[in-house]
C-alpha cells in the first residue's frame, strides 16, 4: 500500500500538513543502511587487522602491542556486529509497528484539548473543525482567546455544530 503526503487544508499553513513517508522509501533506506553495515563489518576488521599486525603495526612493538592489536580488532568487530544487530532490530520493530493495528481501549479516558489563540481568525475555524471531527469518544475542546484584536473570538462560533448551539462553546 503506497502512502503519500496528505494535506489537511490550510489551517495553520505549514504546521497543518501531515507528512507520511512512503513505505517503499523506508524499506529501501533500511536495506541500504543494513547493507552498508554488512560491508563495513566485512571489510573494516580486516583493514584494522592489516594495520595492527603489519610489520610496522602495533604488534611489531612487542607482546603488549600484540595484545593491544588483538583488543583493537576484537573491539572494532564487536562494535560493528552490535551496530548491525541494533539496526536490524530497529527496522524490524518499525515494520512491526507500521503493520499492526492499535489496540482497542475499553474505557478511554476523558481528554480536555486546550486551544489557545491570539489573532488566529484565519485559521481558528479549520483548526477547531478538525478537532471536532476527531475519532475519539470522550473529549472536550476548550478554546482560549488570548485577547485577540481581530475576530478570532467570533470565528469560533462558525464551527460549532448546530446541535450544541452557542452554549456549547467554551
Amino acid at each position: 500500500m503506497s502512502e503519500m503526503v496528505e494535506q489537511a487544508g490550510n489551517a495553520g499553513g505549514f504546521r497543518a500538513r501531515r507528512r507520511i513517508v512512503p513505505r517503499a522509501l523506508v524499506n529501501f533506506l533500511a536495506a541500504a543502511t543494513f547493507t552498508y553495515g554488512v560491508a563495513l563489518s566485512v571489510t573494516l576488521p580486516w583493514s584494522m587487522k592489516e594495520a595492527a599486525f603489519a610489520e610496522t603495526g602495533l604488534a611489531a612493538t612487542g607482546p603488549l602491542g600484540h595484545i593491544q592489536a588483538i583488543l583493537l580488532v576484537a573491539t572494532g568487530a564487536f562494535i560493528l556486529v552490535r551496530w548491525l544487530l541494533i539496526q536490524g532490530l530497529a527496522f524490524l520493530e518499525l515494520d512491526r509497528m507500521r503493520c499492526s493495528t492499535p489496540a482497542e481501549v475499553d474505557d478511554p479516558p476523558f481528554v480536555s484539548i486546550l486551544v489557545p489563540a491570539y489573532n488566529e481568525s484565519e485559521t481558528v475555524v479549520a483548526a477547531l473543525q478538525s478537532l471536532i471531527r476527531l475519532d475519539y469518544p470522550s473529549y472536550e475542546v476548550i478554546f482560549i482567546d488570548d485577547g485577540s484584536s481581530d475576530d478570532t473570538s467570533a470565528a469560533r462560533f462558525r464551527c460549532i455544530p448546530n446541535r450544541m448551539g452557542a452554549s456549547g462553546a467554551r
